[in-house]
């Protein structure tokens, strides 16, 4: 009999280990995710900020500034506005994922089967999976900006300044 128990116990305390885990394993993914989208705005702003101090620089002495700046800083400022629509679709995401939720508790408290809602939740599912794609692609989008923003403003303080 205790044998019995123990086996159950131990089974219980797996689950919850693994529930445990899920729910730090996403926890750490939505950290991670921050911290990408805090540091593409950080270093495309800082990259802003030096290509307009060297366009500044530039023109104080009259001289015509390179063209590499000026895409440099167009790049880096639309790395910046394509992070902001990633955020906004990601919030879409959340705000779909929060109301198949409602529907949820609704469900439960209401005792009622989740079939009566199955055209709201597959709408909600469907707007999910899109607004997924549209982030994905934009995140990627503006780490691409950002990067070749960098490598422009590296390449002229290198070779041409």
């Amino acid at each position: 009999m205790s044998k019995k128990k123990t086996k159950k116990s131990k089974v219980a305390l797996v689950r919850l280990s693994t529930q445990e885990r899920q729910k730090r394993v996403w926890e750490a993914l939505f950290y991670s995710h921050q911290r990408l989208d805090t540091l593409l705005i950080v270093i495309s702003g800082t990259g802003i900020y030096v290509c307009l101090e060297t366009i500044k620089f530039y023109s104080s002495k009259t001289e015509d500034v390179h063209w590499i700046i000026h895409l440099s800083a167009f790049l880096l400022l639309f790395a910046v506005i394509t992070n902001f629509f990633s955020q906004w679709c990601a919030s879409k995401v959340h705000q779909n994922d929060y109301c198949i939720t409602v529907i949820d508790f609704q469900c439960e408290e209401e005792s009622r089967e989740r079939s009566e809602f199955l055209a709201e939740i597959q709408k909600h599912e469907c707007e999910i999976s899109n607004y997924e794609k549209i982030n994905n692609f934009l995140t990627i989008f503006s780490i691409l900006l950002m990067s070749f923003g960098l490598i422009g403003v590296v390449v002229f303080f290198i070779f041409i300044f």
